[in-house]
């Protein structure tokens, strides 16, 4: 079927980048954007939405994650690998944030932190226990 969007963020047949002023494309010419790895430095990382919603990340200690670029409708998914107990605070500006989940003290393992923007809103959902 056919699938309407206002702006697309992935591929279409081959092509990397957004995709703006589409009203209709086929589900077959849709292909998601990878998860790409975020650098960790000095114990910080940003996330610029524009550059994809799929991320990943290993921790070792305490991270400061700020999103940039988020836009109502967004939704993304940050998978996290903690390699030694750790805690997550997230800075986004404009938007009031809603926690579902611990972010502090996370065991070892590897979490999916999820979210969704609505509005002015942002909530985040992350497991309390790892999954692998």
């Amino acid at each position: 079927g056919d699938v309407s969007i206002g702006t697309l963020s992935g591929y279409l047949k081959g092509t990397a980048g957004v995709v703006g002023a589409v009203s209709s494309i086929p589900e077959s010419d849709i292909t998601p954007t990878a998860y790409a790895t975020l650098v960790v430095t000095s114990n910080a990382t940003t996330w610029d939405c524009s550059t994809g919603l799929n991320k990943r990340v290993t921790i070792s200690a305490n991270l400061a994650l700020t999103i940039v670029n988020l836009v109502d409708g967004m939704s993304g998914d940050l998978v996290v690998n903690v390699s030694s107990i750790s805690s997550i605070t997230i800075t986004t500006t404009g938007f009031t944030q809603k926690k579902y989940g611990s972010l502090t003290s996370k065991p070892i393992g590897k979490y999916h932190l999820c979210w969704i923007c609505e509005g002015t809103n942002i909530d985040f959902n992350i497991t309390d226990t790892p999954y692998a």
